[in-house]
């Protein structure tokens, strides 16, 4: 997949310094096309992927994650990539909408965003002879089996 989400003159338009790390083809396929691709897998549960129409707003998230890899010591990219983060939680929690340039509404596939829910609500990560209705806290339990079964040592 190539990357049409930005470039290098998007790249080197929001952070000037950059174009004294590499020229536009190092930085197309070693930074930006992976940004790109990073971008699409963190939203490919809630959108279709890639994107065919022009979002402003996954071409600035683009070159803020290609800049924060090839400024990586950098002070700043730590800071590039939290707002980046920020900016997914919150597309996926529905408080940021995607808008295309031409100023539609992207629709999203999927309102659980294929992240699996994690919970552990009325679950006990335990694993018993017991069926859950008859599941207890029994600290003496395996050696009540070994007694059971003429097993002690």
């Amino acid at each position: 997949m190539s990357n049409t989400y930005a470039d290098w003159a998007d790249l080197i338009a929001r952070y000037p310094g950059a174009d004294k790390r590499g020229g536009s083809t190092e930085v197309g396929a070693g930074y930006l096309d992976p940004a790109a691709r990073y971008v699409d897998a963190r939203l490919g549960g809630i959108y279709s992927v890639p994107f065919t129409d022009s979002i402003p707003l996954i071409g600035d998230m683009v070159v803020d994650v290609a800049y924060a890899r090839l400024a990586v010591n950098d002070k700043a990219s730590g800071r590039i990539m939290s707002s980046v983060h920020s900016m997914f939680a919150e597309i996926r929690n529905g408080d940021l909408i995607l808008i295309t340039s031409s100023g539609d509404t992207v629709e999203r596939t999927s309102e659980i965003g294929g992240v699996a829910a994690i919970t552990n609500s009325g679950y006990l990560p335990t694993f018993t002879e017991l069926g859950p209705d008859e599941d207890r806290l029994d600290p003496d339990l395996i050696e009540d089996l070994r007694s059971d079964r003429d097993l002690l040592l």
